[in-house]
């Protein structure tokens, strides 16, 4: 019912990781219940759901490839960053929070196995090669965030640090709450 036909989530602001988490769960739905006809009823609206988060997928890919986020899902960590945020007008949220790929990561591997599966029961051969499609992507998008954690470890303190955004080097602590992408 809140979900858009583009994909999108009618509500108060975008949460990157929790379109990706809706995959996860329509997958696990599946799992749990082997109920096929709630994912067919809303086919249209789950690869809508997809397909932003594989439009983001493509931006980051767009980047240099030794860019610490390169293939990373850019995006807000959060919905109430919408509206409770003073500096949302004056700094940029939509950055790449490693919650929102590895996030998408789950949703296009789970939900990719669900569609294979789901398929094959079926006889579907395009939504076998749509799982299969997702489940490559899911793969890709592993190794580019374990380069990204690699490259954006943060080594001049005690310990190492790995900060909220692929190639920040901003420690979050270091910044008061909901003040700064970081934060």
């Amino acid at each position: 019912h809140f979900v858009r036909p583009d994909g999108s989530v009618d509500y108060r602001g975008p949460s990157i990781s929790q379109y990706a988490r809706m995959l996860t769960n329509l997958a696990q739905y599946y799992e749990f219940t082997g109920d096929d006809e709630l994912l067919l009823k809303y086919d249209q609206k789950i690869k809508a759901i997809a397909r932003l988060l594989m439009v983001r997928r493509e931006a980051g890919k767009k980047l240099p490839k030794d860019d610490p986020a390169y293939g990373m899902i850019t995006g807000r960590h959060e919905a109430d960053i919408s509206f409770v945020t003073p500096t949302l007008g004056t700094l940029n949220y939509e950055v790449p929070y490693f919650c929102n790929s590895t996030e998408t990561w789950r949703g296009f591997h789970d939900l990719g196995r669900v569609w294979i599966a789901l398929g094959e029961k079926r006889g579907d051969p395009e939504l076998v090669a749509r799982g299969r499609a997702l489940v490559n992507e899911a793969g890709m998008l592993r190794e580019d965030i374990y380069r990204s954690i690699e490259r954006s470890i943060l080594r001049d303190r005690d310990m190492p640090y790995l900060p909220l955004i692929a190639g920040s080097k901003e420690y979050h602590l270091d910044t008061p709450y909901r003040s700064r992408p970081e934060s």
